[in-house]
């Protein structure tokens, strides 16, 4: 008996790794399938099985050969994003991404015709240039509002440019229709996009999407600082910082990492944007 509860922890060990065999991509499997991923033997896996089945975390198809999740594995997962905001998702590793930077954080979503900042954390340097949170920003002189728009039709897009209008805050601000949307093109491809010192002279940002579970631009995130706070050479290692962290935040809301493309959306209605 004194082995029992080791035994029953590797159980319960191996039908959550049978669980997180099904994904998007491969919401079906058969028995075959699972005892080669979990690298278990088939009657041992057909007992979990089983045990999931008579609970509800799986399910059979209709052919009866292949296993899918099961209404209590959906429900776990809805009381999970019921308890999610952006700000939860996003606000630890925002502090990692900036820890050691003297750049700020900023998470911001598109409203209507411009970005606004929904979280923004500052660096510990006495010297701070942050936005502040529901602040307003155009979409022509962001790295945010670029990457929020990037994969728009070109119809919507020049339908905001038009209801805002593209002041020039700086002689580097794009203030022409076409040459905006020539720019998008870049910033759709390199998956990222850069605001030098677009919005204010002396500042620059980097901005990258963060995904939902669907796969679709839920909103983006930037780090943003003094021109020469950024570090001598350093440019493609930010770049990549904010990209991995866009990833990590995206991951936390139930994208899986590896097939991100900029897509358009509007804010997903099912994650709470504020606390």
């Amino acid at each position: 008996m004194a082995g029992r509860p080791n035994y029953q922890i590797r159980s319960v060990s191996r039908a959550l790794r049978i669980l997180s065999c099904f994904t998007p991509t491969t919401p079906e499997l058969d028995l075959a399938t699972l005892s080669a991923r979990v690298d278990l033997p088939k009657s041992t896996v057909f007992r979990l099985l089983s045990v999931l089945e008579s609970e509800s975390y799986v399910e059979r198809c209709g052919d009866g050969e292949c296993y899918r999740v099961g209404i209590s594995a959906f429900k776990a997962g809805s009381a999970y994003l019921a308890q999610l905001t952006l700000e939860k998702a996003a606000r630890p590793h925002m502090e990692a991404l900036v820890a050691g930077r003297n750049l700020s954080a900023n998470l911001g979503v598109l409203s209507e015709h411009e970005v606004v900042y929904l979280v923004i954390v500052e660096p510990e340097s006495a010297l701070r240039f942050a936005s502040t949170v529901g602040q307003r920003q155009h979409i022509h002189c962001s790295a945010l509002g670029k990457v929020l728009v990037a994969d728009l039709p070109e119809a919507r897009v020049r339908d905001i440019l038009a209801w805002g209008g593209m002041p020039a805050r700086t002689p580097y601000t794009f203030t022409d229709p076409d040459a905006f949307l020539a720019h998008l093109d870049g910033v759709c491809a390199q998956g990222y996009a850069i605001d030098e010192q677009e919005a204010a002279l002396g500042v620059r940002c980097v901005a990258a999407p963060v995904y939902d579970q669907h796969g679709e631009v839920i909103c983006a995130l930037s780090l943003s600082g003094p021109t020469s706070f950024y570090p001598p050479g350093a440019m493609s290692q930010v770049i990549d910082a904010v990209k991995a962290t866009a990833r990590a935040i995206s991951k936390r809301l139930g994208y899986l990492p590896g097939e991100i493309s900029l897509q358009s959306s509007q804010a997903y209605t099912e994650i709470r944007l504020l606390t």
